[in-house]
């Protein structure tokens, strides 16, 4: 059994209308009360600050609560007078499989796998059955008569005008009580880690520590220096900052000590049953601290400056963006992330009462609403599981509640252009990356809007707090990065999985995802990890539906290495029979006609000249591939008829007895021109059969692509009648 288990136990759970009365009151994750980090749930003073959600429990109703931001997610199923809830979408998955019959959500699986980070959708699951409860929802259960209801929380964002002295008194608010969580924080442990980059939200979050007056050489003070994702530009800009306000950069302060994971499940665990289905990339976490880090950083800030997604698209144009994202992935997949964006704009307009379709409104919410409780939400929980405790002030819901511009100044950087000026102008004064910069004029009106009430710093007592303790690790560390990338890498080449992906999705979206696992440098397995969420989904979704086998080690079973354990080799290279595609080449004429071939994309193709191929009327060969697709040459050897037959293996049973193989040819070209339209399903007996006259020295090119036989095969080229009758004339007499 994994060490996740443990973990899985205390951390998730299933609320199932069958069995109310065993639902306990218990707080998941952690809750921010009165600046104090609360695992009780006993906890008062529930405001949404924190990273949890918290069943109450009394005679005749349970309540489930969230966070502000929703973070771990609400996941509900309701069919039929049946209900299910779980804080894990995939613990809920695994929950119903077993009970009731679940269907694929198409339009979603396909937006996953071509949104790159995280999905943009506001209600909408992998399950066509499972709802995601919107943030500020409140979930209410009536043990009696076992109803489901749900309450909406007005937090009253965006409520207040920031040219307003009631603005600066909830900002002031806002400060000094994140200032006093950095002292509170400090005079206990040096366990605190804060993140200094080039950009915005980090700047925002360094007014809190710089004003805290604490001993800045016993925290740890983060600026990543590779050069993924503009990090080489961002730790320059942190370095001026730390030379300006003299404090050192990566200076590790932190005693925690590491307790290791000794088996890789329990690391891919910790990130799937939070994030699949929603997030695709992986944080692995490599163990568990012993005591707690506090990670204070800018996540989020988004939130706080960002009014318009995306450059100011209206909902149509937002759509189209993103469906041409899509489009780039599979040509398939466009159609279906516009039918979804646009449910998740529809759903946002009526959640909000906006009626104007075309309205800004909408595609302003899609980033708080969806991406940022996806994004920033899911990372928070998966930091949690190794002890990491997110803090995060730019979600702070008393701050949300200011607008971020004025009528007189539309920048949607007003508001924190307004807190650096009001906390730690020296701040303003240096470089953003990307070639930003504080816009001069929302400058000086910010200083307009802080003259209504000037803030009074206040003294503080400087606080120094513990010594620095170095501790070693427990254990030794098993895994890293390139160990567990390589795991995967393993399992999405394997032509297991290949296969069983083709069954659903294209060629050409696996050579997609491939090329990005090569040649991307940060995350690379991040597109790949939404192929495992969607496959593992259609697993799940087809043991619902046809109580076919379930394997405990769902992902493991894709590896090489697990072969012998889960399946004997016998029986693997009799599936392999169903993907194999055999290419019979002659050029018929006279006894010296025959073909080379070569340029063979697959290296491991089996080229063979069988006896019964070599006769009077020329020498032919035999090409069997497993890749999936196929491209090669053929030169001509003397004139003749060149005939190129697509089929299957040749397949007998235990009597020596035919047994028909069909493989679905989804392409077939010949010097670039399609040979048939849609796709062409074939057996050994029913080839498609391709001929055309040919020259001596003359080269053809061939490419061809094929699946197994599948729920998606067309049988339009054939007569069906006269197939389906040769078809039981010959094997099911």
């Amino acid at each position: 059994m994994s060490e996740f288990h443990d973990l899985y136990d205390d951390e998730f759970f299933i609320i199932d209308s069958d069995d109310l009365d065993c639902v306990e009151e218990k707080l998941y994750g952690f809750v921010l009360s009165d600046g104090r980090v609360c695992y009780d749930a006993n906890v008062e003073n529930l405001t949404g600050e924190g990273t949890y959600v918290l069943i109450k429990v009394s005679n005749s109703q349970i309540t489930v609560h969230q966070d502000f931001n929703g973070s771990y997610g609400l996941y509900v199923y309701n069919e039929d007078g049946n209900f299910a809830i779980s804080n894990s979408f995939l613990h809920l998955v695994e929950h119903l499989k077993t009970k009731y019959r679940l269907s694929l959500n198409e339009d979603y699986s396909k937006l996953l796998l071509s949104c790159g980070l995280c999905s943009m959708v506001f209600r909408e699951t992998l399950v066509n059955e499972i709802e995601c409860i919107p943030r500020n929802y409140i979930i209410n259960i009536n043990k009696s008569d076992k109803s489901l209801n749900f309450k909406k929380i007005d937090y009253k964002e965006h409520s207040i005008d920031l040219d307003s002295k009631e603005a600066l008194k909830v900002l002031d608010k806002w400060f000094e009580k994140w200032v006093d969580i950095f002292r509170s924080l400090k005079s206990r442990t040096n366990n605190i880690q804060v993140d200094l980059s080039g950009g915005f939200d980090s700047r925002v979050i360094a007014t809190l520590w710089l004003s805290a007056n604490i001993d800045l050489n016993k925290i740890y003070i983060h600026s990543s220096t590779d050069k993924n994702h503009n990090h080489d530009v961002d730790f320059k800009i942190a370095s001026k900052i730390a030379d300006e306000f003299d404090f050192p950069l990566n200076k590790r302060v932190i005693s925690a000590r590491v307790n290791y994971f000794e088996d890789i499940k329990t690391i891919l665990s910790m990130s799937f049953y939070v994030k699949l289905g929603f997030h695709n990339q992986i944080n692995y976490r490599f163990g568990r601290t012993d005591e707690p880090i506090y990670f204070i950083s800018g996540v989020a800030g988004e939130t706080i400056r960002e009014s318009r997604l995306y450059g100011g698209k209206t909902p149509e144009e937002l759509k189209n963006y993103l469906a041409g994202h899509s489009k780039k992935r599979d040509p398939s997949f466009e159609a279906s992330t516009k039918r979804i964006i646009q449910k998740t704009l529809d759903n946002l307009g009526e959640e909000f009462d906006i009626r104007d379709k075309t309205s800004y409104d909408l595609t302003n919410l899609v980033y708080p609403e969806t991406k940022c409780r996806n994004h920033f939400g899911k990372l928070t929980v998966e930091n949690y599981f190794s002890n990491k405790i997110a803090l995060t002030p730019a979600l702070d819901h008393d701050l949300h509640k200011l607008k971020v511009s004025t009528p007189e100044c539309d920048d949607n950087h007003l508001l924190i252009t307004l807190i650096i000026l009001r906390y730690c102008p020296k701040l303003l004064e240096f470089e953003v990356e990307g070639n930003r910069e504080f816009n001069p004029e929302t400058v000086e009106y910010a200083k307009k809007i802080n003259e209504l009430s000037p803030y009074m710093p206040v003294e503080r007592e400087f606080i120094s707090g513990p010594d620095i303790i170095k501790r070693k690790s427990n254990g030794r560390r098993k895994y890293n990065w390139g160990i567990v990338n390589s795991y995967l890498k393993e399992i999405f080449y394997s032509r297991k999985f290949h296969m069983e992906y083709l069954k659903y999705f294209s060629q050409h979206s696996y050579n997609y995802i491939a090329n990005t696992i090569e040649t991307r440098t940060y995350f690379p397995m991040q597109n790949a990890c939404a192929a495992f969420s969607v496959m593992k989904i259609i697993n799940d979704i087809e043991i619902s539906n046809y109580g076919r086998y379930d394997a405990d080690e769902w992902i493991e079973s894709f590896s090489l290495h697990n072969y012998p354990r889960d399946i004997n080799y016998d029986a693997y290279k009799l599936l392999l029979n169903y993907a194999t595609s055999r290419i019979d080449v002659k050029n018929y004429g006279a006894r010296d006609n025959s073909v080379e071939i070569f340029d063979v994309s697959d290296e491991k193709a089996k080229i063979t000249t069988p006896k019964w191929f070599r006769k009077d009327d020329g020498k032919g060969s035999v090409i069997s591939s497993i890749y999936g697709s196929l491209k090669f040459k053929i030169r001509c050897i003397n004139d003749g008829k060149l005939k190129i037959s697509l089929k299957s293996k040749d397949v007998k049973d235990a009597n020596r007895n035919r047994f028909p193989i069909f493989i679905d040819y989804t392409m077939f070209r010949i010097n670039g021109d399609d040979c048939f339209e849609d796709s062409f399903l074939a057996c050994h007996d029913d080839p498609f059969v391709f001929e055309r006259n040919v020259k001596d020295g003359e080269v053809i090119d061939v490419e061809v692509s094929w699946l197994p036989f599948n729920n998606k095969s067309k049988y339009g080229n054939q007569d069906n009648d006269n197939f389906i009758g040769k078809f039981q004339k010959k094997f099911l007499k």
